[in-house]
């Protein structure tokens, strides 16, 4: 058996690819010529455009005029914190079972003062209301309402107190709230 030398088959090799890529050429030459006539249907994004044989391409759509990009829109507005002085009032009535007038005096005065912090705290930090109805037969048997506040003050001062002809007594209590107060209430 005899060997057929390397170069003899390479040359062999390169006729048929260069017959085959002549064939190819053809091929796609008559394919095209057959596509020259034909229009193609786009039914939006996601789907495949629709060839349709003997009708013609229709020419592309003209370029879209050129508009101005619209104005950014304008800074949100700077929110300028500064001090805040909250003031509010506070009354107490003198307890029944005190063991003298003095005390009385003094437990009212207390009692005012502690309801003029209950007040103050209400407008710088708000108020959680709670409530609860229940109803049997139609008919209201309970209704609930609570209040809670839970919270911290230091600095508020007392600026007038009067003490009232039936002994409860009005306390007038006022606090100054700092640039930095804020800081706790972004939204605000």
């Amino acid at each position: 058996m005899r060997r057929v030398p390397d170069t003899v088959l390479m040359k062999e090799w390169l006729l048929r690819c260069d017959s085959a890529a002549r064939f190819l050429s053809a091929m796609c030459l008559v394919a095209l010529s057959g596509l020259m006539g034909c229009t193609v249907y786009d039914y939006g994004p996601g789907r495949p455009p629709v060839v349709v044989p003997g009708v013609p391409v229709a020419a592309p759509p003209p370029p879209p005029v050129y508009a101005p990009p619209p104005p950014p829109p304008p800074p949100p507005p700077q929110i300028v914190r500064q001090e805040v002085t909250l003031r509010a009032k506070g009354a107490g009535a003198p307890p029944t079972r005190a063991a003298n007038a003095a005390q009385a005096r003094l437990m009212a005065e207390r009692a005012a003062k502690v309801d003029g912090y209950r007040n103050l705290l209400e407008q710088a930090y708000g108020l959680q209301v709670t409530g609860s109805t229940t109803v049997r037969d139609f008919v209201t048997q309970s209704d609930v309402i609570r209040t809670q506040l839970d919270a911290f003050i230091r600095g508020a001062k007392v600026s007038d107190t009067r003490i009232l002809d039936d002994g409860s007594v009005e306390t007038e209590m006022e606090i100054t709230l700092g640039k930095e107060f804020w800081v706790l209430f972004p939204g605000r």
